[in-house]
């Protein structure tokens, strides 16, 4: 009968379009069987649609992260001190710390995270 609870799909295992990565058991075997069957452990999953990573996945990501944000509130808080003072140097300071910030954290995010964050997905 085709009304039994897997809804007449010879597995139970998700589809990899709607797994969110972490889960996606089948895709982890394939990493391992790719290099020598060694366990791969990326610091940030892929997003399940679009293009990119989601959130942190191991403590070094989500330590990259908490470094990230407070060097981030650091250079508001150094921004807003030095506004009054020195405004364009203050904000040209701020606005190319911000922008080297964010491309090391995709830089670290193409480097450690799961490679299938560089296409992508669903769209």
């Amino acid at each position: 009968s085709n009304l039994s609870p897997n809804f007449g799909c010879q597995t139970n295992k998700i589809p990899r379009e709607f797994s969110m990565g972490h889960d996606d058991v089948g895709y982890q075997q394939e990493q391992r069987d790719l290099l020598g069957n060694k366990q791969v452990e990326y610091w940030f999953h892929a997003k399940s649609l679009g293009c990119g990573w989601s959130y942190p996945s191991r403590t070094e990501g989500w330590i990259f992260m908490a470094v990230m944000f407070a060097v981030m509130v650091a250079g508001t808080v150094a921004f807003s001190l030095e506004m009054e003072k020195y405004p364009i140097e203050a904000g040209v300071g701020y606005g190319v710390g911000t922008t080297v910030w964010v491309l090391v954290l995709v830089g670290v995010c193409y480097w450690k995270g799961d490679p299938r964050g560089r296409q992508c997905n669903g769209m």
